[in-house]
C-alpha cells in the first residue's frame, strides 16, 4: 500500500502530487481518525462556511482527506458531482481538483477528496488573499475560469477556492455542477431551483428569455412565497428570503421558464466568470473531448439535457477563444 503521494518540496500541490497513487491511498488505506470538518477547522483556527455534512479524515498511509456523504443514497448527486468535476479537471489536464474517489465510510457512502494542507486564508484576510492571487500564474488563471464555466460551477466563492503556499491551485465543493443553468459567456448564470409541482416535461417551446428577467426588489418573505410557492417548499422559500441581502441591490432577478424557475445570480461581490486568456493545450483538449467521454465521466444522475448545456457552454468559450482570445502554452 503506498504510504502517500510522492512530495517534492516548494511546488504547487499540483506539481508534486502522485495523482495515481492518491486516489488509490483514498480508496484503500485504514482509516486513522475521524472528526467533524468544522472540529478540524476550529483546531487550526480557520473558518467553516459550508453547510453540508462532513468530515476530516486520516489515514493510516499518512493521506488525509475530506469525506461528505450522500444525504440520500437512492440519489447520489453530491458525490457524483465531485468525482466528475475530478475526472473532467484530470482529462482535459488541467489538474485543478484534488483527487476525489466515491467511498464508504462507517456505513455511508459519498465522495473522499484529498485534504490540501498549507494554504492561504482567502476568506478572513485580505493580506493573505493578495499574496496567494499575485502566486498563480496567467495558465492556472486562464484554466480555472475554462472549467468553472463548462462545467457550470456556479456556486463560486473564497471558501470554495483553494491556494498553496507556492500558487497551487485547487477548486473545491463542486456538488453545484448537477444542478441545471442557462449561461451567456461573461455574464451571471440563471440558476434552476425548482420546478412547478406535478408539472409535465416538455421541450422549451421558446428561447431562454436572458434579457427580459422579472424581478422583486428586497421582497418579503411573503411575496417570495406568493411567487414562488409553487416551485418551492416553506424551507426553501426562508432559505431565498434569508440571502436576499447577498443580491445586488436586494434584488431577486429570475425567470419562469419550461415550468421551471430560474435564477438570476447577481450576487455582491461576484464577478461573471471570464477569461481573455486561453491555454492552448486545455483548449485543444477541450477540442477532442466526445460526447461518449461526457458520458463516461457524468454518469447518472447527469442526463442529457445536462450534456446539451454542457457542449453548448464548450461551444460559447470555443468562439470566444477565437473571437478575441489570448493564446499561451
Amino acid at each position: 500500500m503506498p504510504r502517500g503521494p510522492a512530495c517534492i518540496s516548494k511546488l504547487p500541490w499540483d506539481e508534486r502530487l502522485n495523482f495515481e497513487r492518491t486516489e488509490e491511498g483514498l480508496l484503500h488505506g485504514e482509516i486513522k481518525s475521524i472528526v467533524t470538518i468544522q472540529e478540524h477547522l476550529k483546531e487550526i483556527g480557520r473558518p467553516y462556511t459550508g453547510e453540508a455534512e462532513a468530515y476530516y479524515v486520516e489515514l493510516e498511509n499518512e493521506l488525509a482527506g475530506v469525506f461528505k456523504p450522500d444525504e440520500d443514497p437512492e440519489f447520489p448527486w453530491s458525490s457524483v458531482a465531485e468525482v466528475s468535476m475530478y475526472q473532467l479537471s484530470q482529462k482535459l489536464q488541467t489538474k485543478l481538483v484534488l483527487p476525489t474517489v466515491l467511498r464508504r465510510i462507517r456505513g455511508k457512502k459519498g465522495s473522499f477528496q484529498y485534504y490540501l494542507k498549507d494554504t492561504f486564508d482567502l476568506v478572513d484576510s485580505p493580506d493573505e488573499k493578495k499574496l496567494a492571487l499575485a502566486k498563480l500564474t496567467p495558465k492556472r488563471k486562464a484554466d480555472m475560469a475554462v472549467l468553472l464555466f463548462i462545467a457550470g460551477q456556479w456556486d463560486r466563492h473564497w471558501g470554495n477556492l483553494l491556494i498553496d503556499r507556492f500558487g497551487g491551485l485547487a477548486l473545491i465543493d463542486n456538488e453545484g455542477i448537477l444542478i441545471l443553468q442557462m449561461i451567456r459567456y461573461g455574464d451571471h448564470p440563471f440558476v434552476c431551483r425548482g420546478f412547478k409541482r406535478e408539472a409535465q416535461g416538455s421541450a422549451p417551446s421558446t428561447d431562454f428569455p436572458f434579457d427580459s428577467p422579472h424581478q422583486l426588489k428586497d421582497p418579503t418573505l411573503e411575496v417570495i412565497k406568493e411567487a414562488f410557492g409553487s416551485y418551492l417548499d416553506q424551507r426553501k422559500l426562508e432559505n431565498i428570503h434569508s440571502k436576499v441581502g447577498s443580491f445586488v441591490d436586494e434584488t431577486l432577478s429570475y425567470v419562469i421558464w419550461n415550468q421551471a424557475l430560474w435564477f438570476h445570480l447577481t450576487k455582491k461581490g461576484r464577478s461573471a466568470i471570464y477569461t481573455d486568456t486561453y491555454s492552448r493545450q486545455t483548449m485543444d483538449n477541450l477540442a477532442k473531448f466526445t460526447a461518449l467521454e461526457w458520458s463516461e465521466l457524468f454518469p447518472k444522475p447527469f442526463g442529457g439535457y445536462h450534456q446539451r448545456l454542457f457542449f453548448n457552454r464548450v461551444r460559447q468559450i470555443q468562439m470566444a477563444s477565437q473571437k478575441n482570445g489570448l493564446w499561451i502554452p
